[in-house]
């Protein structure tokens, strides 16, 4: 890891263990882009490879007579709008004279130990021995407008963070039009871009699609960053894949209105910008203030998307997740919403407690229904005090009889809505989201808390403070129900409307970051009608995020799948629900529901008292298993063995951290009419090392019962359980085995090392 300015070329190098990413200050102090791939050696620079002028009716900057520089065509490190690039720009203001062009050549830089905070915003964290940090200031050619380029580098990752701060020096206000957090300029063509996208209860579908002229534009406007796309993308190489091939990561640590851009012009240039979607922004900056971006994490490979994947994983658990659940293990929930809905009282409750407990289940979440006068969707949201009569009782009543069965106890809360049915409502009609003369649109017949209100926040931090307080609660699920609309704030003036949704997210934030420093060791997870705001900046303050409410294992596989391309598995909270479905119909066993859902933080959604006692034995024996292996589901690396848009066989596999053990998962989709044998290789082994191959403890294996001939069953048993391999085996050769007869089916292989 180091950062290196060599003064006679002007050449700006950030080298990681495998990487390098180079800038260079041009002859009239514009901030080029060289390069960003594989590491480069010491000296070694790439401006020999650069252009800045060859195209005819093309602008070039006033100042550059002898070179005759074309923004539209040198590699920016932070593109400007009105001075000839056309492309995706990354600051936009109007200043007092109406003005927009703006025109930044480098003022200074320094180079310094650590990384800093980022005031208000969730950001990567090191220390000041963990990672290295450049700071370069660029200043307006005419005015005394400023913006300090941040980038950090760290010890072991392959990854540079940036970030922007926009300074007004200047002596009037000035409006933001557009404020990115950066962009990556690659003078080529030929690439793709995976995008994740998708709907409601079908989050993070992967879209992959090659890169031509014009702009494709990955956004949400939501005011969140959505169910309908994420922000995080992958360019890559035509034949880039899980294991070899270049390809760059870029995530963005941010939960509100996104956008990424990728442009390819004319030239075959291709440019990624990234940062606050410009849609509905529109921020005053006034004298003497600054506005700061949030953090984009940028990881290249060269080994496929594997590792790349493997770089995320290890940083955003080690360095973007905080709190005591960063290190410890997470409780294996039951959530109370598939099982009761809004019937419930105290003593339902504590009989979901009592089932629960014996099965083995740490922690029982109470959901919707629990304050106010909640009996529906229609009323109670920002009441946030305990209906005692509908739970017999004070909540922390409550709370000690679930304790008294074994359990932890946690709450659902959707801070940041209303009911018009509520107190808060009729109390404060002027804190919601409204537009003047206009009637709001409701969603799930509730409104949105205007978050960019410090009284709001104040409120939301006395009230659930209260609550978190009064009794031992240890986990809060916190919900978000609604996109924004009528994104209207009556504590703001009319030319400062266009600030709300990103003062919205700072509120949510701040929000946040209070009641997670008062109650350090409460477990914060997030939700978004399931996924739709499943993101790095929601992970700074929540550990886990419930991944969809498409909970079915078989489309869960997909949405799991696509999630582990930037997020680690530990983030991921999965669940077994009922079967059939709540949402999809399917009938799925019980086996494989349980398999799919260890592949993240685990739990139960469903009413353990209506089961049998075959099943809650089932249950008692996933459970037990989770706890034996709950290091390596939380903490393992995790490799995805085979692709579900292209297989119906569905393996991934994880390694512990020692290498000792690894735990290999296998999910078939359907039987297919006459099926042959399938092979999976293994992945993070030790070549030379010897590995023991064992079966799962719970049921039924693959090899004990529906296989069409018992020999066949015997042949897989005699040639892979209890036998010996090397790793150079298990990941060259690899397992062979045969389908059951039975469409949606799962199980385990443990392979331990000798």
């Amino acid at each position: 890891m180091s950062i290196v300015y060599n003064s006679q070329n002007k050449v700006f190098t950030l080298n990681t263990k495998n990487s390098s990413y180079q800038m260079q200050i041009g002859r009239y102090g514009h901030l080029f882009h060289l390069y960003y791939g594989k590491s480069l050696l010491d000296g070694e620079t790439a401006e020999h490879a650069i252009t800045v002028a060859c195209a005819a009716y093309t602008p070039y900057a006033h100042d550059s007579q002898e070179e005759r520089v074309q923004p539209n065509i040198a590699p920016q490190e932070f593109s400007c709008y009105g001075v000839g690039d056309y492309k995706s720009d990354c600051i936009h203001a109007v200043f007092a004279d109406g003005s927009q062009s703006i025109d930044l050549r480098y003022e200074s830089h320094r180079i310094f130990d650590g990384k800093p905070t980022l005031n208000g915003l969730p950001a990567t964290y090191f220390g000041t021995t963990e990672a290295e940090s450049l700071e370069i200031i660029l200043k307006d050619t005419v005015t005394d407008l400023r913006v300090a380029l941040l980038y950090t580098i760290a010890d072991g990752y392959d990854a540079v963070m940036r970030s922007a701060k926009i300074i007004n020096d200047t002596d009037s206000s000035i409006y933001l039009e557009s404020a990115l957090t950066g962009c990556l300029d690659i003078q080529d063509n030929g690439y793709e871009l995976i995008r994740f996208m998708g709907r409601a209860t079908m989050e993070r579908m992967i879209e992959r699609d090659p890169l031509k002229e014009g702009r494709l534009t990955v956004e949400s406007t939501q005011g969140v960053s959505s169910h309908s796309a994420n922000p995080f993308v992958v360019l890559c190489e035509p034949h880039t894949n899980e294991y070899s091939g270049d390809c760059y990561g870029i995530s963005l640590v941010y939960s509100g209105n996104f956008a990424i851009t990728a442009d390819v012009s004319p030239m075959d240039h291709t440019r990624i910008a990234v940062g606050i979607n410009p849609k509905g922004f529109r921020f005053m900056v006034e004298a003497g203030d600054s506005f700061q971006t949030p953090e984009m994490v940028m990881v290249y490979s060269d080994e496929g998307f594997n590792k790349m994947s493997q770089c995320y994983h290890a940083m955003y658990r080690e360095h973007l997740c905080r709190g005591y659940y960063k290190d410890h293990r997470r409780p294996i929930l039951i959530n109370s919403w598939e099982a009761l809905i809004f019937d419930f009282d105290s003593d339902k409750i504590v009989d979901l407690a009592k089932s629960s407990a014996e099965c083995g289940i740490e922690l029982l979440v109470l959901d919707d229904g629990w304050f106010g006068v909640r009996n529906d969707d229609s009323s109670s949201l920002g009441d946030w005090y305990a209906n005692e009569e509908k739970l017999n009782g004070t909540l922390a009543q409550l709370v000690d009889r679930v304790n008294a069965e074994g359990l932890k106890f946690g709450l659902w809360f959707e801070p940041e809505m209303i009911s018009e049915n509520s107190d808060l409502y009729r109390a404060h009609p002027d804190w919601c989201l409204r537009c003047p003369d206009r009637s709001p649109a409701l969603g799930r017949g509730q409104l949105v808390l205007d978050m960019s209100r410090q009284e709001v926040v104040d409120y939301l931090d006395e009230t659930i403070s209260k609550v978190l307080s009064s009794a031992n609660i240890e986990y809060v699920k916190w919900d978000m129900n609604r996109p924004l609309t009528d994104v209207y704030s009556k504590a703001l003036p009319a030319e400062r409307q266009g600030e709300v949704f990103h003062r919205y997210m700072l509120g949510v934030y701040d929000l946040l970051e209070r009641l997670t420093a008062k109650f350090p060791k409460v477990l914060f997870e997030g939700c978004a009608s399931g996924g739709g705001r499943f993101d790095a900046g929601m992970l700074y303050y929540t550990p886990q995020i419930w991944c969809s409410d498409d909970s079915e294992p078989s489309n869960r596989t997909f949405i799991q799948y696509a999630t582990s391309f930037s997020y680690p598995m530990s983030m991921i909270s999965a669940h077994v629900s009922p079967s059939p479905n709540h949402q999809t119909g399917r009938v799925t066993p019980l086996k494989t529901r349980g398999v799919v859902a260890m592949t993240g933080s685990f739990g139960y959604e469903l009413n353990i008292a209506l089961l049998s006692e075959e099943e809650k034995e089932e249950i008692r024996e996933q459970v037990d298993y989770y706890k034996k292996n709950q290091d390596i589901f939380q903490f393992g690396k995790y490799y995805r063995l085979t692709n579900p848009y292209e297989s119906n066989v569905v393996s991934w596999q994880y390694v512990s951290q020692s290498g000792d053990k690894s735990i290999m998962a296998v999910e078939w989709q359907r039987f297919p009419i006459a099926p042959h044998p399938f092979c999976v290789k293994l992945k993070g082994l030790e070549k030379n090392a010897k590995y023991k191959v064992t079966v799962d403890t719970t049921k039924p294996f693959v090899v004990e019962t529906k296989l069409d001939d018992e020999r066949r069953g015997n042949f897989v048993k005699n040639r892979i359980v209890g036998k010996e391999f090397s790793g150079n085996v298990l990941m060259n050769v690899g397992l062979r085995f045969y389908y059951m007869k039975e469409d949606y089916t799962a199980f385990f292989i443990e392979i331990e090392k000798i």
